[in-house]
């Protein structure tokens, strides 16, 4: 399979174990740390994604934030974001808002008692059966938030607003399923068909 995604674009402090499992060397990806918006025009920016990671937020994070996503927004480059302690803290959940207030992404990714979190409700547990039986709940979020929901469990669900897809992949792979799902519906790719797509992907 051809290269989809040449640059990983992230903020300078970003770290995840969860890129390990990309593979990036043997894919072709090259992962770019950068403060600086205008790094979306010095090339082209179909093959490249932003991820957002919420992670010890502050005023000047926040803001750095919003102007590399408005500048992907722009470009029409992926954007996945990764909402971290929503529900653990005011300080979290009004970044959230405010990043939700100018940004679109195109994934939001993350655990369930975080994904419930966005919307302001408390944590039900994060077993497979209470997640299967909120796809309602998730599908209203996905649509509120206009993004394609990944909810990270010990299988990996993807809410498209209308559907509920479950996926036998490994919860380690969910990060790279985001991401290409991502990459799709910034193609132009309609949800359920990007959400496929991705997951042939990774098989």
């Amino acid at each position: 399979m051809g290269i989809i995604l040449r640059d990983i674009v992230v903020l300078k402090d970003y770290y995840s174990d969860q890129l390990e499992h990309l593979d990036l060397t043997k894919r072709g990806i090259n992962l770019i740390m950068s403060d600086v918006p205008e790094i979306f025009e010095k090339k082209s920016s179909c093959d490249q994604a932003v991820i957002l990671k919420m992670t010890e937020m502050t005023p000047e994070k926040l803001a750095t934030m919003i102007k590399l996503g408005k500048e992907a927004n722009r470009y029409k480059v992926p954007l996945l974001l990764e909402p971290i302690a929503v529900g653990e803290s005011i300080e979290q959940f009004h970044s959230f808002q405010e990043l939700i207030k100018y940004l679109s992404f195109d994934v939001i990714i993350a655990d369930f008692t975080t994904i419930l979190a966005l919307s302001g409700r408390k944590s039900m547990g994060d077993g497979l059966e209470i997640i299967r039986e909120n796809e309602q709940l998730l599908a209203e979020i996905a649509n509120v938030y206009q993004s394609v929901i990944v909810v990270e469990a010990e299988t990996v669900f993807i809410s498209a607003g209308a559907s509920l897809i479950e996926s036998d992949a490994a919860q380690a792979k969910g990060f790279n399923l985001a991401l290409m799902t991502a990459k799709y519906l910034a193609d132009g790719e309609q949800e359920v068909s990007a959400i496929q797509h991705a997951l042939s992907f990774i098989e």
